[in-house]
Formats: structure tokens, sequence, C-alpha cells
């Protein structure tokens, strides 16, 4: 019984990041996606009907900007919908890496039955003829998903702050993601100490909008309707981006937090104790 007790998982130490996270690239060529919900949602036309609602979250592994639709249905059909909205305004991805579905955010059963429903098959016709390549991480292993779980606790926070127990519309909810979308690109990345430095913040938006915050500061727009001078512009402001980021942000992938010590692998014959989430208390 002590054994069983005192019995702690097995680590191993932390493996290196893909080039994918280390290396610039433009935005959303990377990108990492996962599921949460369900929400509730009420009928446009019968107010007293309810629908179920989820959020489809993409995120860029390199400068982890985020993207946010809602989707209301299970099928195929649905998510391929919200794939084809975020690919309309970011473009379409290198690769999207995605779990298989049997582990999804506290591991609700609805959420498994609806990733279970949706047919791969299509998801890789259509990415592959756009350029695009699917990689399903494997099975119970959640940190190959955790550039996109820590996300996906950020958004549930947010939105769970906006709206708490309430019955949105459609509409409301998708006006929720957008603005959960803003605040998760808002937060900051990448921070520069010291006040009289030049730039103190480094956020996504300061590289989907130019300037850390969605709030127009103005003043920036060159004079004049010169074309080369806004491109000008235009590649200073994604220049100074990626300077800011190899300075602020990249040494920080780098450290190595947890699980750094190397420990011997499983071998045929070793006696373990499996923790099963779906076992009883007790067993």
């Amino acid at each position: 019984m002590c054994k069983l007790r005192e019995a702690k998982f097995l680590e191993q130490q932390m493996g290196q990041l893909p080039e994918a996270r280390l290396k610039p690239s433009p935005a959303f060529n990377h990108v990492m996606r996962d599921l949460f919900g369900p929400y509730s949602v009420r009928g446009e036309v019968q107010k007293r009907t309810s629908g179920k609602a989820y959020g489809v979250i993409f995120t860029d592994l390199v400068m982890r900007a985020v993207h946010i639709e809602a989707v209301f249905g299970y099928d195929t059909e649905s998510f391929l919908m919200a794939l084809s909205r975020f690919v309309s305004v970011r473009g379409w991805p290198e690769i999207i890496y995605s779990d298989p579905g049997s582990q999804l955010i506290g591991a609700e059963r609805e959420l498994t039955e609806t990733w279970k429903s949706i047919d791969r098959q299509s998801l890789h016709k259509s990415g592959t003829e756009n350029g695009l390549t699917w990689i399903f991480g494997p099975a119970d292993s959640p940190w190959y998903q955790g550039a996109v779980e820590s996300l996906v606790k950020s958004a549930k926070r947010a939105i769970h702050f906006a709206i708490n127990n309430q019955r949105l519309s459609v509409q409301e909810f998708m006006t929720v993601c957008s603005e959960a979308t803003n605040l998760l690109n808002e937060r900051p990345i990448g921070t520069l100490p010291g006040a009289d430095s030049e730039l103190n913040i480094l956020t996504p938006n300061s590289l989907l909008l130019g300037r850390a915050t969605a709030k127009n500061l103005g003043g920036w727009q060159p004079n004049g309707n010169n074309p080369g001078k806004r491109y000008h512009v235009v590649q200073i402001v994604t220049d100074e981006f990626w300077k800011k980021w190899t300075e602020l942000y990249a040494p920080a992938l780098v450290i190595r937090r947890k699980w750094n010590t190397a420990n011997r692998n499983l071998r045929p014959g070793d006696v373990v104790i499996i923790a099963d989430r779906n076992t009883l208390r007790g067993d």
C-alpha cells in the first residue's frame, strides 16, 4: 500500500523544440489546433430552444498569435467551414498539428465524441489541395499539444469571465470568440525591462497590426499615398518585430523549466502501475 500511495509518475528528460518554433516564418505558417467547449447558445428564431457551440482555436507556433472560430455542429462539414473561415483571413498554413481526439481539454465526453465523428480523410484531402500538411500527434500525449493547451486555458477563462453562465445567441457567441482572440493577441510574449527603452512590450499584435494593442494611436501612417513608402513602413515594422522576437522571446524557449533529468526508458518485463483516469476511485 505504501508503494501505491507514494508512487510517482515516470518522467523523462524534455526533448528539443521543433524547428518550427525557433525559426521566424510568416504569420500562421505553422499552426497548432484544438477544440474546447461546449457552450450553450439560444436559437435565433425560437429563443427558448438551446444548442451547443464549440470554439476552435488556432495558434501560430512562432509568434504565438491566436485565432478562434466558433462552430455549431458535430459533423466534418462544420469543422471544415471553420477551417475555411480561418484560412480566408489568415491564409493557408504549411503545417497544422493536432491531437487525435482521444484526449481533449477537460476530457469532456461530448468533445471526444465530436472529434471522433470528424472524417480525417476529408481534412487531409482539403489540406493537400491547398498545400497544407495535417499532422496528428500520438494518443494520450497532451504534451505534444502544449503550445495550444495553455492558450485554451486562457481562452476559456476569458470567455467564462465574459459570459459566466449566460445563454448567448449565435452572433453574441461569435463576437465573444473574436474579442477573446484579440485579448490573447494583446498578451505580452516578451518584455524588455527599463522604462527608457524604445519597446517595452512585444505582443502577437505587434506583427499582425503593427502595434501592441488593437487601439489605434494614430500618427504612424506615412505622409502621402506613395505605395513605396507604405511598403517600406510595413517592412520596417516586420523587421523590428523579428528583431525584438529574437532578443526578447526566443531565448526563453530554450530554457528547460522541468523534466531536466534523463531516466531509463521502460523495457519489456518491467512491472508498472498504470494511472488510468477511467478507473474507479481506489482501483
